[in-house]
């Protein structure tokens, strides 16, 4: 037996009230109905995708090697660190980049 999902649309029904109270836009409504359409109600489940990393997310070695620094100078400040790492390693990262790590 296939399960019919009613959706505001189904029933001739204005998508607007019916995304307010429920607190979501109609685009989400319209996306999930159709995700819904083509692979069932699984097709709304959220998918992992491992070792994904931001395109803007250091190598892992540097990101190691800060890390490291860190913990074993804990006492440092995100300045004080920056200096470290670029007089002892010729490593140049900024203190703001370095909050990113923690």
């Amino acid at each position: 037996m296939k399960h019919r999902h009613n959706t505001p649309s189904d029933k001739g029904l204005l998508l607007q009230p019916y995304s307010r109270l429920n607190g979501v836009s109609r685009d989400t409504i319209y996306r999930h109905k159709r995700l819904i359409k083509q692979g069932g109600i699984d097709a709304l489940r959220r998918k992992e995708t491992p070792d994904l990393r931001h395109k803007n997310r250091p190598e892992e070695e540097l990101e190691k090697v800060v890390i490291d620094f860190s913990l074993k100078n804990p006492h440092l400040g995100q300045s004080q660190i920056s200096r470290q790492l670029k007089a002892n390693m010729d490593i140049e990262i900024s203190p703001n980049e370095y909050a990113k790590y923690g």
